[in-house]
């Protein structure tokens, strides 16, 4: 059976902007007073600072009329106009007195300041808006679950026959004491409905019936995901890797073929992760080692709210035209890091729901045009 887990995660830096995304870390307090930083995530440059707001039964407090202080040493913090910044990494934590009340305890993070983004990449053919398009498909698994390697044969056959028109990413989110436990989306897997293992979801776009672990069934998920939408926008980017500083940066263009608003995100990959997995006695495909695990996604950076993972909104673009994003992924120790590929996706809305509509993974460096059909 699959951990419980908390679904409040820390939302690392995705724009370049100057501020970081903004991260509701509000809670409910029988005191009625709630206090909450935004961003809630910030970098450690001292420049970019993070809000604090206090809230008495809905109504903001004016920042002259509490106190704030540091919730390790519970001693008053003077904050000018109430904004925390910050040249050190790590997690802040506060709570306000009002009166003889007390609030809930709200945190800030400090992350490190990324390298400056690269250079959009250029578009060698600007009046061309025939983008080929690729279906993103999301494994949920993990170590120890035993009937995921059933999935892993499916998968493996499906790319090696239309591996040119899907991007496989896999979720480890089965069990918290999994090496490659997917940390800053703990919440990916509720969000999609999904609540049994092994699964997988194409486009995030939330399976309605069982999940079969075949390669017949995966192949009719990209299918119907395929008929489900045309193409609606393409991606090119440029990645680079600062091997001295520890970063991932990327600068994104994105082109729409038709009027449509756009969100896009982007993924970062790890490849040829050793990990011993639980397999209820099924066999590999040749080409399988079940205790290799590819695709796994590292970090996610972009997202509506814990519960929407479709992307940062870009407005809309209009039929030919352009926008750009930035993103950062700072890495971790435990990557390999010759092993990491980065994953981006645009998602546009059908209906009322929001679908990812185009994806390509790339290398974790380089320039990569748009992908034209001709």
């Amino acid at each position: 059976m699959k951990t419980l887990k908390t679904f409040a995660i820390l939302c690392l830096a995705a724009l370049f902007c100057g501020a970081c995304a903004t991260d509701d870390n509000d809670a409910t307090t029988d005191s009625g007073l709630v206090l909450s930083f935004s961003p809630s995530t910030i970098y450690d440059n001292g420049e970019v600072y993070a809000e604090a707001t206090l809230k008495y039964n809905g109504a903001i407090v004016n920042y002259s009329d509490y106190t704030l202080y540091d919730a390790v040493t519970d001693k008053p913090v003077a904050l000018e106009n109430n904004r925390f910044s910050s040249t050190k990494k790590g997690t802040y934590t506060f709570w306000a007195g009002y009166g003889t009340l007390q609030s809930n305890v709200a945190k800030v993070t400090v992350i490190a300041t990324p390298p400056k983004a690269p250079e959009a990449p250029e578009d060698d053919d600007p009046a061309n808006t025939n983008f080929k398009r690729r279906v993103l498909l999301t494994q949920f698994t993990g170590t120890a679950c035993g009937h995921c390697p059933k999935m892993m044969n499916a998968l493996y056959l499906v790319n090696q026959q239309i591996g040119d028109d899907i991007v496989l990413t896999a979720a480890h989110l089965f069990t918290e004491d999994d090496p490659m436990y997917l940390t800053n989306a703990p919440s990916l897997d509720n969000s999609l409905g999904v609540n049994s293992y092994p699964d997988i979801v194409a486009d995030l776009k939330k399976n309605t019936g069982d999940t079969y672990a075949t390669s017949n069934y995966v192949t009719s998920l990209v299918n119907n995901a395929f008929s489900r939408v045309d193409v609606k926008g393409g991606i090119a980017a440029n990645v680079e890797y600062h091997e001295d500083k520890g970063f991932i940066t990327a600068t994104l263009l994105i082109k729409a073929k038709e009027t449509a608003e756009f969100r896009v995100a982007a993924w970062l990959l790890e490849d040829n992760i050793a990990a011993g997995q639980a397999n209820s006695g099924y066999t590999p495909v040749d080409g399988v080692n079940f205790g290799i695990h590819n695709n796994v996604v590292r970090k996610i950076e972009g997202k509506q709210s814990n519960m929407d993972y479709t992307g940062l909104s870009l407005g809309e673009i209009k039929a030919g035209e352009t926008k750009t994003q930035e993103f950062a992924f700072e890495l971790l120790d435990d990557y390999n890091r010759d092993n990491l590929r980065v994953v981006f996706f645009i998602s546009t809305k059908e209906g009322n729901n929001w679908y990812v509509n185009n994806a390509r993974a790339t290398a974790k460096s380089g320039e990569f045009g748009f992908e034209y059909l001709d």
